[in-house]
């Protein structure tokens, strides 16, 4: 059991969104002009101050010398030489902190276990900060979630009975050319839409009086909308809301009735206090109510940040994972800014096995909604666990980029009992280890004069062993599948991967001490040398370079 959520109340902000051809199709009007200017002039007021808004990234330059002001927590961050910042702009998101894994002697410890995560939702957040001219703060950068947003070529002979493909490979280090990464890739397969279990949705929405404005209620019925057409005409969809109370608004309803289910989210509106005595129970009741069995039975729970539902701590821990594990799972969306509670949000989907995203845009939701729709709403494996065991003969030392807060025992690896990360259809999982080599004389950490460690002089051959477990979605007992990292890959180096660009990314924004002589020039030279053509990833290329004009680098 994880420790109990604390559930608190929402204040008013306001996220920019943007407006997609697709709305269209739907019969969802886009806002009137007037409507997006009032609503843009009113987040430019509360936020963070027109004057500030309207600031340019070439401006921003020319701020190279002046002190990095944390907006999340209205500290300000000081360097030495530079002088003092006046104008500090206050924002109550908050973001659970996590510390960075720590170096390991293999020797001490050569069992790396954690849970995987499948997690998107910090790389929206880190893009939506970068856009309006800021950095982030340190908290809201979760490595692993950098990592996973960005598509990786699907491995092949993937199948209903070979549901998970695993991938390794060695490369260089770009910010140490004394140590090696080993990359540890999963990727699930992707049914085609006919091969699918039917779905039974019930999407609860936040409608509190914070929630309105286009970039929050208008951007998620204008998702949901076009969500619609990736449906099949035998799925099933319900509406509940909640704000000062909760409502029915559309009871069990087939896909196929796509005019009923249009009618009753156009029909949405924000407003009153944010409290619902019954929101996610009401919206679990719809659930078991239109339960399919064998089918995909799924809360999607749609919010701007607290998620103030009358049960709290423990009691709406209980319930999530008691509904968990009778085959009802819990996908959460998060929109908004200003008082944004992402530090609730994410426990919340990882005790509900589904995914958590942060919808910054409507090509964001359309991307989760739509053309990632069997990713977000298809469980394929679940508890999924690796771990990673290093040979001490050929591995001096290691660390685990990211997934600080994935972390389990090495006990929890073979307990089937233990849950874990679940895979959505199509969806990738990329780990990255940083390693020393026992053959060099580099160490993290200098060798202990004293120790009673002995290092085994047995198989050279072999650097690691990678072990993956995981269950079905129907659960059981759970399927265990074993690799060999050879010694020989070291020999051959592959290409740096975008992966790497990602995490050094993130460690930069987490100001990483792995990464102090690894400065932004030299990350964006790294974006050069990639192939960086898809959507996330020119996006990531975007962030980076906005990164560096802010930390007084060089755009590139």
């Amino acid at each position: 059991m994880k420790k109990p959520l604390m559930l608190t109340t929402l204040a008013l902000a306001v996220a920019a969104c943007s407006v997609n051809r697709d709305e269209s199709a739907v019969g969802v009007p886009a806002p009137a002009e007037k409507t997006v200017v009032e609503n843009r002039k009113a987040e430019a007021e509360v936020a963070y101050g027109a004057k500030a808004q309207q600031q340019s990234l070439a401006q921003k330059r020319q701020l190279a010398t002046a002190p990095v002001a944390d907006y999340a927590s209205s500290q300000l961050v000081r360097h030495p030489h530079r002088p003092h910042i006046a104008h500090i702009v206050e924002e109550r998101d908050t973001y659970q902190g996590t510390v960075d894994n720590p170096v390991k002697s293999t020797a001490g410890d050569p069992l790396s276990t954690f849970s995987v995560d499948v997690d998107t939702a910090s790389f929206s957040v880190v893009r939506r900060y970068l856009n309006e001219g800021r950095m982030p703060p340190e908290d809201a950068v979760r490595t692993e979630e950098i990592i996973n947003a960005l598509r990786y070529e699907p491995l092949s002979g993937l199948s209903a009975a070979q549901p998970l493909g695993l991938e390794t490979r060695i490369m260089q280090t770009p910010w140490n050319a004394k140590t090696r990464l080993l990359q540890v890739r999963l990727n699930a397969w992707e049914p085609e839409q006919a091969q699918l279990p039917d779905s039974n949705y019930v999407f609860l929405i936040d409608v509190s009086g914070s929630m309105q404005g286009e970039d929050r209620i208008g951007l998620l019925k204008r998702a949901f909308s076009v969500m619609l057409g990736k449906l099949k005409p035998t799925d099933t969809v319900s509406l509940v809301t909640y704000a000062s109370g909760s409502r029915t608004v559309l009871e069990p309803t087939p896909a196929k009735d796509r005019h009923a289910i249009l009618q009753a989210l156009q029909g949405l509106t924000a407003g009153g206090s944010t409290h619902a005595s019954d929101g996610i129970q009401r919206a679990y009741q719809l659930a078991r109510r239109a339960f399919i069995e064998g089918g995909n039975n799924r809360v999607i729970l749609a919010t701007d940040g607290d998620v103030n539902v009358g049960l709290r701590g423990e009691a709406l821990v209980d319930m999530i994972e008691r509904q968990r594990d009778q085959g009802i799972y819990l996908t959460v969306l998060g929109v908004g800014k200003g008082n944004y509670m992402d530090a609730q949000l994410e426990p919340l989907a990882n005790k509900g096995d589904g995914n958590y995203y942060y919808l910054d845009s409507f090509r964001e939701a359309r991307r989760v909604l739509v053309s990632g729709l069997k990713g977000t709403a298809y469980t394929l494996a679940k508890d999924v666990k690796l771990q990673v065991e290093f040979n001490p003969a050929v591995v001096a030392e290691y660390r685990l980029i990211g997934y600080n807060n994935r972390q389990l025992a090495h006990a929890d690896f073979n307990n089937d009992a233990k849950d874990a990360g679940d895979i959505g259809a199509g969806h990738n999982v990329t780990a990255l280890y940083e390693i020393t080599l026992t053959d060099s004389q580099y160490r993290f950490v200098d060798e202990r004069r004293y120790s009673s460690e002995t290092r085994t002089s047995g198989n050279h051959k072999e650097l690691a062993l990678v072990k993956l477990r995981y269950k079905s979605p129907q659960g059981g007992a759970s399927v265990r599948r074993d690799q060999v990292v050879y010694r020989r890959a070291l020999e051959h180096l592959q290409p740096t991967t975008p992966a790497v660009l990602a995490a050094g990314f993130a460690e930069k924004l987490r100001r990483s001490p792995h990464l102090a002589g690894f400065d932004w020039e030299k990350l964006q030279v790294l974006t050069r040398e990639l192939d960086l053509r898809q959507d996330e990833m020119t996006d990531l290329k975007r962030m980076v370079d906005s990164a560096a004009v802010l930390q007084g680098g060089i755009a590139g």
